[in-house]
Protein backbone atom coordinates (compact mmCIF):
# COMPACT_ATOMS: atom_id res chain seq x y z
CA UNK A 1 0.00 0.00 0.00
CA UNK A 2 1.42 3.76 -1.05
CA UNK A 3 1.27 7.00 0.61
CA UNK A 4 -2.53 7.81 1.56
CA UNK A 5 -3.44 11.17 1.66
CA UNK A 6 -5.98 12.77 4.00
CA UNK A 7 -6.98 16.14 5.49
CA UNK A 8 -8.18 17.22 8.99
CA UNK A 9 -10.06 20.47 8.66
CA UNK A 10 -8.36 21.46 5.37
CA UNK A 11 -4.32 20.72 6.50
CA UNK A 12 -3.29 17.97 4.42
CA UNK A 13 -1.38 14.83 5.88
CA UNK A 14 -0.30 11.69 4.48
CA UNK A 15 0.03 8.37 5.94
CA UNK A 16 1.33 4.69 5.37
CA UNK A 17 -1.32 3.09 7.77
CA UNK A 18 -4.62 1.33 6.41
CA UNK A 19 -6.37 2.49 9.93
CA UNK A 20 -6.09 5.49 12.37
CA UNK A 21 -7.92 6.02 15.54
CA UNK A 22 -9.91 9.26 15.95
CA UNK A 23 -7.69 10.38 18.97
CA UNK A 24 -4.51 10.29 16.48
CA UNK A 25 -6.78 12.43 13.79
CA UNK A 26 -7.71 14.92 16.47
CA UNK A 27 -4.27 15.27 17.49
CA UNK A 28 -3.02 15.94 14.49
CA UNK A 29 -4.68 19.39 14.46
CA UNK A 30 -4.32 20.08 17.75
CA UNK A 31 -7.61 19.01 19.16
CA UNK A 32 -8.52 17.02 22.24
CA UNK A 33 -10.51 13.64 22.13
CA UNK A 34 -12.28 14.93 25.43
CA UNK A 35 -14.09 18.21 23.78
CA UNK A 36 -13.82 17.07 19.58
CA UNK A 37 -14.74 14.54 17.56
CA UNK A 38 -14.59 13.88 13.82
CA UNK A 39 -17.32 13.80 11.04
CA UNK A 40 -16.38 12.13 7.17
CA UNK A 41 -18.92 12.49 4.83
CA UNK A 42 -21.76 12.62 7.33
CA UNK A 43 -20.34 10.13 9.25
CA UNK A 44 -19.32 11.11 12.73
CA UNK A 45 -16.80 9.56 14.35
CA UNK A 46 -17.05 10.06 18.30
CA UNK A 47 -15.43 7.65 19.87
CA UNK A 48 -11.21 8.60 20.43
CA UNK A 49 -10.27 5.02 20.55
CA UNK A 50 -12.18 4.20 17.27
CA UNK A 51 -9.70 2.80 14.01
CA UNK A 52 -10.89 4.64 11.01
CA UNK A 53 -10.25 3.01 7.74
CA UNK A 54 -8.72 5.43 5.54
CA UNK A 55 -9.17 5.99 2.12
CA UNK A 56 -6.89 8.78 -0.11
CA UNK A 57 -8.50 11.68 -0.30
CA UNK A 58 -10.98 11.57 2.82
CA UNK A 59 -12.05 15.02 4.32
CA UNK A 60 -12.90 14.94 8.08
CA UNK A 61 -13.76 18.02 9.91
CA UNK A 62 -13.17 18.30 14.02
CA UNK A 63 -16.92 19.11 15.49
CA UNK A 64 -16.95 20.29 19.07
CA UNK A 65 -18.23 17.46 21.68
CA UNK A 66 -21.80 18.44 23.53
CA UNK A 67 -19.88 17.82 26.66
CA UNK A 68 -20.63 15.44 29.47
CA UNK A 69 -23.82 13.59 30.61
CA UNK A 70 -26.52 16.07 31.57
CA UNK A 71 -25.88 17.04 35.16
CA UNK A 72 -27.32 14.38 37.70
CA UNK A 73 -26.59 11.76 34.80
CA UNK A 74 -24.06 8.88 35.94
CA UNK A 75 -22.36 6.69 34.56
CA UNK A 76 -21.76 3.14 36.45
CA UNK A 77 -18.63 1.33 35.15
CA UNK A 78 -16.47 -1.02 37.15
CA UNK A 79 -12.86 -1.29 38.25
CA UNK A 80 -11.33 -4.53 39.33
CA UNK A 81 -14.99 -5.62 39.89
CA UNK A 82 -15.47 -2.55 42.18
CA UNK A 83 -18.65 -0.52 40.63
CA UNK A 84 -17.21 3.62 40.09
CA UNK A 85 -19.29 6.32 39.18
CA UNK A 86 -18.63 9.19 36.58
CA UNK A 87 -20.57 11.95 34.76
CA UNK A 88 -17.40 12.36 32.88
CA UNK A 89 -17.59 10.80 29.30
CA UNK A 90 -13.42 10.74 29.25
CA UNK A 91 -11.08 10.17 32.11
CA UNK A 92 -7.59 9.56 31.93
CA UNK A 93 -6.26 6.57 33.33
CA UNK A 94 -4.62 8.43 36.14
CA UNK A 95 -7.79 9.75 37.09
CA UNK A 96 -9.56 6.36 36.69
CA UNK A 97 -7.20 4.33 39.16
CA UNK A 98 -6.89 7.13 41.16
CA UNK A 99 -10.91 7.50 41.89
CA UNK A 100 -10.79 3.43 42.64
CA UNK A 101 -8.22 3.22 45.09
CA UNK A 102 -7.80 0.72 47.18
CA UNK A 103 -11.34 -0.15 47.61
CA UNK A 104 -10.14 -1.96 44.07
CA UNK A 105 -7.27 -2.92 45.32
CA UNK A 106 -4.94 -0.32 43.72
CA UNK A 107 -1.96 0.76 45.36
CA UNK A 108 -1.92 4.82 44.92
CA UNK A 109 1.51 5.18 45.68
CA UNK A 110 3.03 3.15 42.85
CA UNK A 111 0.30 4.22 40.38
CA UNK A 112 3.33 4.90 37.77
CA UNK A 113 3.18 0.59 38.40
CA UNK A 114 0.00 0.17 36.46
CA UNK A 115 -2.01 0.19 33.17
CA UNK A 116 -5.56 -0.48 32.29
CA UNK A 117 -7.65 -2.66 30.25
CA UNK A 118 -11.13 -3.02 29.21
CA UNK A 119 -12.10 -6.57 29.70
CA UNK A 120 -14.93 -6.69 27.07
CA UNK A 121 -12.66 -5.54 23.84
CA UNK A 122 -9.31 -6.17 25.36
CA UNK A 123 -7.92 -2.08 24.78
CA UNK A 124 -5.04 -1.55 26.95
CA UNK A 125 -3.82 1.69 27.95
CA UNK A 126 -0.38 1.94 29.49
CA UNK A 127 -0.05 5.64 30.55
CA UNK A 128 -1.53 7.65 33.27
CA UNK A 129 -2.22 10.46 30.55
CA UNK A 130 -3.76 8.43 27.88
CA UNK A 131 -7.45 9.43 27.54
CA UNK A 132 -10.32 6.41 27.85
CA UNK A 133 -13.95 6.81 26.88
CA UNK A 134 -16.05 5.78 29.45
CA UNK A 135 -19.49 3.89 28.41
CA UNK A 136 -22.35 2.48 30.52
CA UNK A 137 -21.26 -0.68 32.48
CA UNK A 138 -17.75 -0.78 31.27
CA UNK A 139 -15.36 -3.21 33.16
CA UNK A 140 -11.54 -2.28 33.46
CA UNK A 141 -8.55 -4.54 35.15
CA UNK A 142 -6.49 -2.34 36.82
CA UNK A 143 -3.31 -4.41 36.22
CA UNK A 144 0.46 -3.77 38.53
CA UNK A 145 3.74 -4.38 36.61
CA UNK A 146 6.68 -4.38 38.48
CA UNK A 147 7.78 -5.48 41.86
CA UNK A 148 5.00 -5.46 45.00
CA UNK A 149 6.25 -4.90 48.30
CA UNK A 150 6.54 -8.03 50.93
CA UNK A 151 5.32 -7.60 53.89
Amino acid sequence: MGKIVYFVDGQRFTTDSAELTVRYLLQQVGKRADHFYLERNDAEFRDPDEKIEMRDGDRFATKPRAGDPPSGETIHYKVNGEEQTTSHKVLSVEQILRNAGSGASIDISQIDNYFLQNIEDGRRYDTLTDEVSIHPDDQFLAVHRGRTHVA
